[in-house]
């Protein structure tokens, strides 16, 4: 017996949020749900996908923790995503629990080196955060990310075909790179 309901994935799967399962996740779903997923609860002055959000954090971290950088965010394929003044609040501890787990499943599903995200995907998921409220028009003098300097690139806002794309292709080259390496060692 499973626990709680399901949810029905782009792919066709069912999808179990509170029993998340490595065999029931797959790249298509992450990468469709994700790039029709907008940043900033749709705030920003153009549709921002979080499947983009993911691309540019990946490019911006060492390469063993780019696959992290790329699938940190996954679990807001199958949970939503909620904004952080409120998913921060002790009252929405099971939230971010359930995204603990799922994000174990995704590690374990994708072979990751480590169940946990990794320091410098976190860091760079700040810094992107910095440049894309510069970016996208949501720059406050009043958010604590003030300090942190932004990225030297403009981020350009792609729509969500474009962002799919770019997710997959990253992600296939990513593991095409895996593959090198293990058979050069």
């Amino acid at each position: 017996m499973r626990k709680g309901d399901w949810i029905q994935t782009y792919t066709g799967g069912k999808f179990y949020p509170l029993d998340p399962r490595p065999e029931e996740i797959y790249i298509e779903d992450i990468a469709h749900s994700l790039a029709r997923t907008c940043r900033f609860n749709g705030h920003g002055q153009a549709f921002y996908s979080v499947a983009q959000h993911s691309c540019i954090v990946s490019s911006q971290v060492p390469a063993p923790d780019k696959l992290w950088g790329l699938l940190h965010d996954s679990a807001e394929a199958y949970i939503g995503d909620m904004v952080s003044p409120l998913k921060n609040l002790p009252e929405f501890t099971f939230y971010r629990e359930i995204e603990k787990n799922i994000l174990f499943a995704v590690a374990d599903k994708f072979c990751l080196h480590s169940r946990d995200i990794p320091i410098d995907v976190a860091c760079a998921d700040i810094i992107t955060l910095r440049t894309e409220a510069r970016d996208l028009g949501l720059y406050s003098p009043d958010w604590s990310i003030c300090d942190i300097k932004p990225y030297n690139f403009e981020i350009t806002p792609l729509n969500p075909c474009q962002s799919e794309i770019l997710f997959l292709n990253l992600y296939h080259t990513l593991k095409k790179k895996e593959v090198t390496n293990e058979q050069k060692q």
